[in-house]
């Protein structure tokens, strides 16, 4: 199976993680960021989070490597834009 799981099972368990993610978004945070070897589940567990919380979304960061590539990736995601090479402008869009 290629891409991330879509929520086609039932998500089991992780409860923990899951409040604590949940608790963290109400409390006002504006970014979490889930780490973790391949296979440990972090996408399963985002896209559930994202799913259950108006505006969260997923940016897949494994293939970043420069703040350009952070910002492309976090840009594309918040369908902001080009931001590449913009990097103060990019991170005040960002940050709205």
């Amino acid at each position: 199976m290629s891409g991330p799981v879509r929520g086609g099972s039932p998500f089991i368990g992780r409860r923990r993680e899951l409040r604590q993610i949940s608790d963290a978004w109400a409390g006002g945070e504006r970014l979490v960021t889930l780490l973790g070897p391949g296979g440990a589940g972090k996408t399963r567990l985002a896209l559930e989070v994202a799913r259950g919380e108006d505006g969260a979304r997923v940016c897949h960061l494994e293939e970043v490597e420069t703040i350009d590539d952070l910002l492309a990736a976090v840009g594309d995601v918040l369908e902001l834009g080009a931001l590449v090479g913009a990097t103060s402008v990019a991170i005040e869009r960002i940050g709205r």
